[in-house]
């Protein structure tokens, strides 16, 4: 009787019986089974939180998402794969202090722990890895790799930077390769007066300003003027292998040595006439010869 007084109250509400068991299954094995039997299995419907193995994580679900202890399982979102519209972009979601993205569309792929990125829309295909970033806005394939490497720059095309400050004093470059701690220009102003298309290769290898077609090579070669080349700092000798040519021809620098002016005489043509021959000797070489009559 007191089973079916409980049953006759209930069913006016339309009560699920599945767990309505008003007192405890009897112990063992079957016991469980026959309750479990008794839930809503399509789906599996539980009236509270789930435990597991015993122990004492509670996890349910909030209607949005899985919990455990009523935390979100698996933590923050830290990574975005945005592929709306034809776009290919992954990349992190706190660009606060740290950097990571990846534009297969644009070519752009940044790691890098700068803490600040201006927008760079200079047309992508740019290559940014370690604590550095253009100042921006315009960059086109730069490739920058290294601590503070093109720190200054906010135009650059086709410029590489590798190194320690590599590249980092110019504003304006395009097209120089800049490799070693601190090599690169001195120097580079605005679109009107770049550095442009020079070769800084070595420890703080530089120019004394912005500079056009240079080449530094070796640490502490410094060059001074447009299409020049400064290879090496304090070297005395080179060596080479085979024979050194140059299509122009050589040209002789200033240089010390007793100067010796020599007056020759001799005849014209036939024995007719005389012919004054002056020769400038200097440090052993001819530097001067003028004839009159």
């Amino acid at each position: 009787m007191k089973r079916f007084l409980l049953l006759f109250c209930l069913l006016p509400f339309n009560f699920h019986l599945a767990a309505a068991i008003y007192d405890a299954p009897p112990a063992g094995e079957s016991a469980r089974l026959k309750a479990w039997s008794r839930l809503d299995t399509d789906p599996l419907a539980l009236p509270g939180a789930l435990k597991l193995s015993g122990q004492t994580n509670e996890f349910t679900d909030s209607g949005s998402q899985l919990l455990m202890n009523g935390s979100a399982l698996g933590g923050d979102t830290v990574w975005t794969n945005d592929t709306a519209g034809g776009n290919a972009v992954l990349q992190n979601v706190d660009q606060s202090k740290n950097l990571a993205l990846m534009n297969y569309n644009s070519g752009n792929l940044f790691l890098s722990t700068w803490g600040d990125y201006p927008t760079l829309d200079g047309g992508g295909g740019n290559t940014i890895l370690g604590n550095a970033f253009p100042a921006g806005p315009t960059a086109h394939y730069i490739i920058a790799v290294g601590d503070s490497a093109l720190g200054a720059n906010t135009n650059a095309q086709y410029t590489i930077a590798i190194g320690y400050s590599a590249g980092a004093n110019a504003i304006t470059d395009f097209g120089s390769i800049c490799i070693g701690n601190t090599a690169g220009p001195g120097t580079g102003g605005d679109v009107l007066n770049p550095s442009y298309q020079s070769v800084f290769v070595g420890w703080l290898a530089t120019s004394i300003a912005a500079i056009t077609n240079g080449i530094a090579l070796g640490a502490n070669a410094v060059v001074t003027n447009n299409n020049t080349a400064v290879i090496g700092h304090g070297i005395t000798d080179f060596y080479f292998s085979g024979a050194l040519r140059s299509p122009s021809g050589f040209a002789k620098g200033d240089f010390t040595g007793i100067t010796t002016t020599n007056t020759l005489y001799s005849t014209g043509p036939a024995g007719v006439g005389s012919r004054t021959n002056v020769i400038v000797v200097q440090g052993g070489i001819i530097t001067g010869w003028t004839v009159t009559q």
